[in-house]
C-alpha cells in the first residue's frame, strides 16, 4: 500500500533461518551484511515504488548479525533512501531476532493468527517488546485467518474486515 501511494518502500525479510521471499538473485541481506555484497546487486523489485532485500543466505548465528553494528549502519544508510523501512522478522515467541532489531525500527507490527494465542501470551509478547529498549515503541497487533461469520460486505473471508450483520434473519 506505501509503494502504492508513491512512498519509497523497501522490504527487508530478516528471517534468515527460514527465508522464504525468493527472487533470481541469490544475493540478500546475510551477504550484505557478511560478504559485502553491496545493497544494489541484492535488491530486487517489480514495483517501481518497492525494493526488496530477501533474507540471502543462511548463516550460523543469524541473531550475532541482527544485532551487529554493520546491520544498525545498513539500517542508517537505508533510512537515507527509503520513505519507509519494513523488518519482516522471525516470530517472537519462536526467537529473540525480532528483539534484538528494535533498536533500530520505530514502530512494531505484530501479526497474530485468530484464535491460536492465549491472553497470557499476548501479554508476554508485549513485555518482552518492551523490556528490549529503553523507551517502550508503539505497536499494534494485525490479526490474520480470521473467518467472519455472518452476512454483508467482506473483503476476503481471511482477513476480519467485514460489514453487515450476524443475525441470519437480516
Amino acid at each position: 500500500s506505501f509503494a502504492m501511494i508513491h512512498k519509497k518502500t523497501l522490504l527487508v525479510e530478516a528471517d534468515i533461518r527460514r527465508g522464504s521471499l525468493r527472487s533470481g538473485r541469490a544475493k540478500g541481506l546475510s551477504d550484505v551484511l557478511l560478504r559485502g555484497a553491496s545493497v544494489a546487486e541484492a535488491l530486487f523489485s517489480n514495483h517501481e515504488c518497492l525494493d526488496v532485500l530477501g533474507a540471502g543466505m543462511r548463516c550460523p548465528n543469524p541473531g550475532d548479525l541482527l544485532s551487529s553494528d554493520v546491520f544498525v549502519s545498513l539500517v542508517k544508510e537505508l533510512r537515507t533512501k527509503y520513505d519507509i523501512i519494513i523488518i519482516d522478522t522471525p516470530p517472537v515467541a519462536q526467537c529473540s531476532d525480532a528483539l534484538l532489531i528494535e533498536h533500530c525500527v520505530d514502530f512494531s507490527l505484530c501479526v497474530l493468527k485468530y484464535a491460536t494465542h492465549r491472553e497470557e501470551d499476548v501479554q508476554d509478547l508485549l513485555s518482552s517488546l518492551d523490556r528490549a529498549v529503553s523507551v517502550p515503541l508503539p505497536k499494534a497487533f494485525a490479526l490474520n485467518m480470521y473467518e467472519h461469520e455472518g452476512s454483508g460486505y467482506g473483503y476476503y473471508h481471511r482477513y476480519g474486515y467485514g460489514y453487515g450483520s450476524r443475525d441470519k434473519d437480516n
